[in-house]
């Protein structure tokens, strides 16, 4: 019924427009047609009171007038019904009442064939006012009125042609009118209608309330025999179900204690993707599955199917406490797993290795506030034993003591032994400056343990620690860690130092991976663009966190109740109380979660476009982390790329530029100087093939035919022109379903598929077979790259100019390249060993634009000079 009325409606509403439409264009002709005439009567109206009696009486006085005369004469005699010719034109002339025709001449009465005889007369190149009054006024006269008649006479031929057009939309808007009609007739029935469905529904509520009512009391006789056990019983499912996931726990205790110390041993500084993969492995070897332990075996990925990472949840889960991860919001760190994962290892190598100092591996710099989040955490998880469930609140704002210090400083080891002596985390910076340091850490070490803690009472505390420290809930003194920390990657440190001194150390990498480096610049390209959506980001998620430990600490307080009673609970007065005390705290606690979730997702669908520019320069920061694989000279920490993708970020506030555009470009622009020519065309290739099936990115690579074990064989007979070893790959792509029936198509359409692969065009065009038309540009270049190698360049070329478009011409602009460089610091170019391009020339180029001068020296190193 109410569809019904909308629908209505809204035809009554489309049927007034309709009809306003109408009645515009109406009014519009009538008065277009009305001004038309009325102008072309005022111009006729001028025409005729330029004629003169005495212009007939001239031409009357013609014994043999001149031929423009004549020409005007012919005309006139046309116009009036007559032959032409001047005897005919002196009888029509020589008429009483000739120039009383002329005035009152009719031209609505005007005949085609006269009209049509007019307009070609007046059209003629000779009959015109100018070339006919030199010789008679009088003609001249007769010219211009037989002009302004020609005139007169066409537009009133025209405005007849639109009377019909007139009609037409006058019809038209009875027409509507009467539809508007029937339609209010047809509104006024529906709602009629819809008043009597109202009316009955209305009673049958109130029928359905009285019985409601009578349900009610029924049921509340009921239920108050069954009270105890309602109220128990829902409850009493929770914790089966908890009982039954602890029992599960039990079992797999020894499998997940192997799996979290691994963890914690040996995959601290491993990538994150090998991290997982070894995860999943171990996970699956414990349960006593046979897998290979390599964790870059692709066989894998060509036999089974890319799956989710189960176990690294599992480890987070059991190593990453609710304090922690509440914590870790606080401080606004990036929440993901592989961020929490690595904090948590951190802080298990730190509880667990006392003695045995942590390198931290920090390009980003982020050591220290870790840290702080860390040892904050984990002393909030040792005052909950004396600590009520009320001083959450305080326990989350208490900041545990670290005492950071420069692995330079001239009192290093005065001020190491002073932090060790009062039990005081200690986190060296800097460390490949110095790295005798680990052996004055052992030696200070040495001396803490051999001399009592009651000594340091002596002491002068040193400005850099506070004071006075930290007093603990559990009164225990904490125990001291040392944290060093680098911001070199792995290799380099180790070349800068020798690997002797991982011996000594656990390695911990807290850089920022992929997922780290998307929510960091999602946060600060909302911070930027709109602070308010950022800000109310955060407070729902740190809501959220609290409901849910408010919602947990509610359930626990409950389960706890109920464990530790020593009389049964159906004689326990007080347990209907507390189980009333738990449902009213879920009851409002429930309902806040829903609406903090609600508002998540919906401020999750309005940054969309944030997020959308955040995964592409994650996919980019991923590219040139491949890259950087290429030469040690090249280092992208994900700090520098957020850093620069915020600065073209920041220079584009006012541009109307794609989000994603500003972000890539600004990257780029700082990142394409560091890389080296050759190599610049590889990242190019990786952005262009994006993030393939692995099958797909073994194939373009030809590790998948070398990768598997098996020999293909077909009945399918393999075509001439195609080498054995391209035929055994092929099969081996046949397994992803994209590629199903190529040998066959090849095999059948053999002479369209050999000329196909002689274009120059390789990707570019359409492949010949109509059942392969569904393949993408990187498919396609994978079959080139199987059937015709020695064409890979070109392929490649035409693979990225048709995805990323052509490439600048100008390859780096002067002041891109030392538009990077901090005007403090030094610019170092690195050189090949032998080339002359020593880049004198570049800088006396800049200067001269800055007007300054240029002095140079030559350094003793290899290949580089300072100027």
């Amino acid at each position: 019924m109410k569809e019904e009325e909308e629908r209505v409606t809204a035809e009554c509403e489309e049927l007034e427009r309709t009809k306003e439409r109408v009645r515009e264009r109406l009014t519009r002709l009538q008065l277009q047609r009305q001004g038309d005439l009325e102008q072309t009567r005022l111009q006729w109206a001028a025409v005729q009171k330029e004629l003169r009696v005495l212009d007939v009486e001239e031409l009357r006085s013609y014994r043999a007038p001149p031929p423009p005369v004549i020409m005007v004469t012919d005309v006139l005699c046309t116009v009036f019904g007559r032959e032409p010719g001047w005897e005919n034109a002196k009888l029509l002339l020589g008429q009483d009442h000739f120039y009383q025709d002329l005035q009152f001449y009719d031209g609505h009465k005007m005949a085609d064939s006269v009209f049509s005889s007019l307009s070609r007369a007046v059209r003629r190149p000779d009959f015109s006012v100018h070339l006919v009054q030199p010789v008679s006024a009088a003609a001249g006269s007769l010219c211009h009125w037989l002009r302004g008649l020609q005139r007169y006479c066409s537009v009133l031929r025209r405005l007849e042609k639109g009377r019909a057009l007139l009609s037409e939309v006058e019809a038209e808007d009875l027409r509507v009118a009467q539809k508007i009609a029937d339609q209010r007739l047809r509104q006024e029935k529906v709602m009629r209608h819809k008043d009597q469905c109202a009316q009955n529904l209305q009673k049958s509520l109130e029928a359905k309330q009285e019985l409601q009512r009578e349900a009610h009391q029924l049921r509340s006789k009921q239920a108050q025999a069954q009270q105890c056990e309602g109220r128990a019983r829902p409850h009493l499912t929770t914790w089966t179900a908890a009982l039954e996931v602890l029992q599960r726990r039990r079992q797999a205790l020894q499998m997940d204690a192997l799996l979290v110390s691994a963890s914690i041993t040996y995959l601290g500084c491993v990538p994150w993707t090998r991290c997982t993969t070894l995860m999943d492995k171990w996970s699956s070897l414990c349960c006593g599955d046979e897998v290979s332990l390599e964790p870059d075996d692709i066989r894998e990925e060509l036999d089974t199917p890319h799956t989710a990472h189960s176990a690294a949840g599992r480890v987070l889960k059991l190593l990453c406490s609710p304090s922690l991860r509440m914590r870790w919001q606080k401080e606004r760190l990036p929440i993901t797993t592989e961020t929490l994962t690595r904090a948590s290892i951190l802080q298990a190598r730190a509880l667990y290795s006392e003695l045995r100092p942590t390198l931290i591996l920090d390009p980003d710099v982020r050591a220290e506030r870790c840290l702080q989040v860390l040892l904050c955490a984990g002393d909030q998880e040792r005052g909950k034993s004396s600590q009520g469930q009320g001083d959450q609140t305080n326990l989350l704002d208490r900041t545990q003591e670290l005492c950071v210090i420069d692995a330079l400083d001239m009192e290093l080891t005065q001020r190491l032994s002073s932090a060790l002596e009062l039990g005081l985390c200690v986190l060296i910076k800097n460390v490949e400056k110095m790295p005798s340091c680990l052996e004055m850490i052992c030696s200070v070490r040495c001396r803490t343990h051999c001399h009592p803690l009651s000594t340091s009472s002596s002491m002068e505390t040193p400005s850099c620690l506070p004071s006075p420290p930290v007093t603990r809930g559990d009164g225990a003194s904490p125990s001291s860690h040392v944290f060093l920390s680098t911001s070199l990657p792995l290799k380099t440190f180790i070349q800068e130092v020798g690997a002797t001194f991982l011996k000594e150390v656990t390695v911990v990498d807290l850089s920022l991976g992929s997922s780290g480096l998307k929510e960091e610049m999602v946060q600060e390209i909302m911070r930027f663009r709109d602070p308010r959506l950022q800000e109310e980001r955060w407070r729902l998620s740190w809501n959220a966190l609290k409901l849910m430990e408010e919602l947990r600490g509610a359930e626990d307080s409950l389960l706890e109740y109920v464990s530790t009673g020593t009389v049964p609970l159906v004689e326990d007065k007080d347990f209907l109380d507390r189980v009333s005390s738990c449902e009213e705290a879920q009851a409002m606690l429930q309902p806040s979660l829903l609406d903090v979730e609600a508002l998540q997702q919906q401020i999750g669908d309005s940054m969309t476009q944030y997020t959308s520019a955040a995964q592409n320069c994650v996919h980019l920061f991923a590219r040139m982390q491949e890259v950087s694989r290429l030469s040690p000279h090249y280092h992208f920490p994900a700090s520098s790329v957020l850093r620069w993708a915020l600065g073209a970020l920041s220079g584009q506030a006012e541009s109307g530029r794609d989000l994603e555009k500003v972000l890539t470009s600004g990257v780029l622009r700082c990142a394409l100087p560091m890389i080296a020519e050759e190599h610049r065309y590889i990242l190019q290739v990786l952005l262009a093939v994006g993030k393939p099936h692995p099958l797909e990115w073994f194939s373009f690579l030809g590790l998948a035919c070398k990768s598997s074990l098996e020999t293909s064989s077909s009945c399918i007979q393999r075509p001439q022109w195609i080498h054995i070893s391209a035929w055994e790959e092929i099969a081996q792509l046949e397994k992803l379903s994209v590629f199903q029936g190529i040998r066959s198509s090849l095999s059948t359409q053999s002479k369209q598929w050999q000329e196909y692969f002689t274009l120059r065009s390789t990707v570019i065009g359409p492949v010949p077979c109509s059942s392969f038309s569904h393949l993408t540009l990187f498919q396609v270049a994978i079959l080139w790259r199987i059937l015709k190698p020695e064409c890979l360049g070109l392929v490649l070329s035409h693979l990225t100019s048709c995805i990323l478009g052509p490439g600048p011409e100008d390859k780096c602009e002067d002041e891109e390249v030392i538009g990077q460089s901090d005007p403090g610091s030094t610019v170092l170019f690195i050189v090949p060993p032998v080339s002359p391009d020593i880049p004198m020339n570049f800088i006396q180029h800049m200067a001269k634009k800055k007007g300054t001068e240029v002095g140079g020296e030559s350094m003793p190193a290899a290949h580089c000079c300072i100027f």
